[in-house]
């Protein structure tokens, strides 16, 4: 009888402590939420329409706020929000040949290689010039 009332207040209390390690992983998973400011884009003259890109940009919004969202669980959870600027190097054939950050509210290098196969799988029509074109998108993060 001894040996079961030990097992009881063993298991209670092994619940009361787990429950707040679960809760405070919980509470680290901030959502986030991206707002993409496609007026400050500087396209180069390689870029034939504007619309066209954004076009292409917006289809990517939701793998990279699922970047974003992977890389912020990671931290803790007052995590700033803020600016996040990409600097996407476009290939003559219309694909990113590059990503980089160039603007982080936080350190988010952990996602540069996320980011660069998003991209790389993202194409942007009507690429006329030889050489890499130059695209700078801003990220708003809340």
């Amino acid at each position: 009888m001894h040996y079961c009332v030990l097992q009881v207040i063993l298991l209670l209390g092994l619940l009361c402590i787990s429950n707040p390690i679960y809760a405070q992983g919980d509470s680290s998973h901030t959502p986030l939420s991206l707002h993409a400011n496609y007026d400050g884009m500087r396209l180069s003259s390689g870029l034939r329409t504007e619309e066209e890109v954004i076009r292409t940009l917006k289809a990517q919004e939701k793998y990279i706020l699922a970047c974003l969202q992977t890389a912020y669980s990671r931290l803790d959870k007052n995590a700033s929000r803020g600016m996040l600027q990409l600097r996407i190097l476009i290939q003559p054939n219309g694909y990113a040949s590059d990503v980089q950050i160039l603007r982080a509210p936080t350190t988010l290098q952990a996602i540069q290689e996320c980011l660069e196969q998003i991209f790389s799988r993202a194409r942007f029509k009507n690429v006329r010039s030889s050489g890499d074109q130059q695209l700078i998108i801003d990220y708003m993060i809340e």
